[in-house]
């Protein structure tokens, strides 16, 4: 969703899920660090203009790998009563516990935990091993593509 200025924006993110935000500094009515402010966002990344698109886009995919998850705080979700249910299986996604039907909690790794949920959080959806890498790893990690395999494997 595009808001040309400030007070576009006011109405845009009063409707709509905002999962990203573009500011630029000179803004019509205003600048984008009052804006930065108002709305209680602390910047991830800044580039200089001119820049190629293709340089953006790789920056907007960094910036989601980063931050997955994350709302700015008038969109925030408390994951304290987040539980996901699949089969006979729940994944409590605040405490990062998986439970049996039988109420048993089952002791996942951090790696196991965090593929679980990015499985969860996509039902339905074929999700590629470097979805599943980015889900997992920090960007500068360095391993075995194929190593993600074992691991499904294992849950």
């Amino acid at each position: 969703m595009l808001a040309e200025n400030i007070h576009t924006f006011e109405r845009v993110k009063i409707n709509h899920v905002i999962d990203l935000f573009l500011i630029d500094l000179s803004l019509p009515y205003g600048d984008g660090l009052t804006l930065i402010r108002e709305i209680r966002v602390g910047t991830d990344d800044y580039i200089i203009k001119t820049f190629s698109p293709r340089e953006l886009l790789a920056r907007v995919q960094a910036v989601f790998r980063r931050t997955l998850g994350n709302k700015y705080p008038e969109q925030a979700v408390s994951l304290s009563m987040e539980i996901a249910e699949f089969l006979d299986w729940k994944l409590d996604l605040s405490s990062r516990c998986l439970i049996t039907k039988d109420d048993k909690e089952v002791e996942l790794t951090t790696a196991e935990f965090d593929l679980l949920r990015a499985f969860v959080e996509a039902p339905n959806r074929v999700l590629s091993r470097g979805f599943l890498l980015n889900q997992l790893h920090s960007l500068d990690w360095v391993g075995y593509d194929r190593g993600i395999d074992g691991l499904v494997s294992r849950l």
